[in-house]
């Protein structure tokens, strides 16, 4: 069996030529909600990464993490598989785990339930992120804060219409977001 190389590319700028490539900048808060947070791509790639970003500080410095999956489990339990995770699927030793795992809660739902069971509380639990008084400091107004929030769906694809219609169905946050990472 013969092995052939690729060639490479190496992209040289010109002298004086500055690339248009740039750090990105966090939104100053945020909520990323997972679905399918129980899962193997979840434990091993998903929370791994988010782990690293935080201990990086790549993250904006207002954010939270919300686990989806169809198990009843309690905050401690999901804080402990997810710590599991991250402490087989990160390089080196787990440190500043406590600022980590404070960003985390969990919610229990499941793609197959009736419209307003599950979704009901994923819902309450963003707007319990976004009532924060250091949030809303940090935005500088009183009330609640616009966090940007991003929707990761790690389940069967499936279940991707189904999340996104039941997402649309509940509370006036969910549509106006959901729409957003549509278009």
């Amino acid at each position: 069996m013969t092995m052939t190389t690729l060639p490479t590319a190496e992209i040289r700028l010109q002298p004086g030529v500055e690339s248009d490539i740039r750090p990105a900048t966090p939104p100053p808060s945020c909520v990323i909600v997972i679905f399918g947070a129980s899962g193997d791509l979840a434990r091993r790639e998903l929370f791994p990464s988010l782990y690293e970003l935080h201990r990086q500080d790549l993250l904006p410095a207002s954010y939270a993490i919300v686990g989806v999956a169809p198990r009843d489990w309690s905050l401690a339990e999901f804080r402990e598989r997810v710590r599991a995770g991250v402490t087989e699927h990160c390089e080196g030793e787990v440190v500043e785990w406590e600022g980590f795992a404070q960003r985390l809660s969990f919610v229990r739902g499941d793609a197959r339930s009736p419209p307003g069971q599950d979704y009901a509380a994923l819902a309450d639990a963003i707007e319990a992120y976004a009532a924060q008084p250091e949030l809303l400091a940090a935005h500088g107004r009183a009330g609640r804060a616009q966090a940007e929030r991003y929707y990761s769906i790690e389940t069967m694809v499936a279940q991707y219409s189904r999340l996104y219609r039941a997402l649309q169905n509940n509370k006036s946050n969910f549509r106006e977001s959901i729409a957003s990472c549509v278009e």
